[in-house]
């Protein structure tokens, strides 16, 4: 058998044989993801740090005033996304900018950009609803969080919510 270069084609045999090798190779990657997935380690103890144990250390900062760069993950109005600076006088949020545009946001999607302590209520709520999963990275000095997700039910799609908090500074 030819191509149309007139060279010899592989013969079905040859295509039959790698495909076995390619089902065979597929097959050890997946064995070799499964076992590297079961291999790994827990993480050590100072890293499972609960919510009230960071929100603890977070209060023990007394900062009432800060600046942060928020930017929210979510099926929504991108105008509800950022990123945005959050200012925050006297434990309330002062103002909500835009990153982008340095404009303020409109009070509806300004008010979906919370304080520290508006995200462990966040956090709280959905350990009490019972949430699927939810996954927290704290500060490790200050105990804010600074990435959330939570998924409220795995077998859902569009429902999930995070928080990404960058550019924290304290303000005077």
């Amino acid at each position: 058998m030819t191509n149309r270069a007139g060279a010899a084609a592989p013969s079905h045999g040859l295509r039959a044989k790698c495909a076995r090798r390619g089902r065979l190779f597929g097959g050890s990657l997946s064995l070799l993801v499964l076992i590297i997935g079961c291999a790994t380690p827990t993480p050590p103890l100072d890293a499972q740090r609960t919510s009230l144990d960071a929100q603890q250390q977070w209060v023990t900062t007394s900062l009432r005033d800060y600046r942060m760069t928020v930017t929210r993950h979510c099926f929504c109005d991108p105008r509800g996304r950022g990123p945005v600076q959050v200012t925050v006088r006297e434990g309330s949020v002062a103002a909500v900018v835009d990153q982008a545009t340095s404009a303020p946001v409109a009070d509806q999607f300004a008010s979906l950009f919370p304080t520290v302590q508006g995200l462990f209520d966040l956090i709280q709520q959905a350990e009490r609803q019972g949430a699927d999963v939810i996954t927290v990275v704290y500060h490790p000095s200050l105990g804010y969080p600074e990435r959330i997700h939570i998924d409220y039910r795995e077998d859902m799609v569009d429902e999930e919510i995070g928080f990404t908090v960058t550019g924290f500074e304290p303000i005077g």
